[in-house]
């Protein structure tokens, strides 16, 4: 299920694109490779965030680190942080 949208979301962002640049359809295939190189760099830099966020998890876990954004971690996850 999540593959086909996925399929869905990505053949849209080809037409769009298309569509957008007013480029010809027989160029379909560089278009697709673009919209793919885009989406992997997006899932990267999404995989980066969670392992900085985790990091700092780790790091207030630890009493590594006492700053905002610490706090605001121990706050949402429901600690007393000191």
């Amino acid at each position: 299920m999540e593959a086909e949208v996925g399929l869905i979301l990505i053949k849209r962002a080809i037409k769009t694109t298309l569509a957008a640049t007013k480029t010809e359809e027989k160029y379909w295939p560089l278009v697709a490779r673009h919209v793919g190189r885009r989406r992997l760099l997006q899932q990267l830099e999404r995989v980066g965030k969670l392992q900085r966020y985790w990091h700092s998890v780790l790091q207030c876990l630890h009493g590594e680190s006492h700053g905002r954004r610490c706090m605001r971690i121990a706050g949402l996850l429901g600690w007393h942080h000191s």
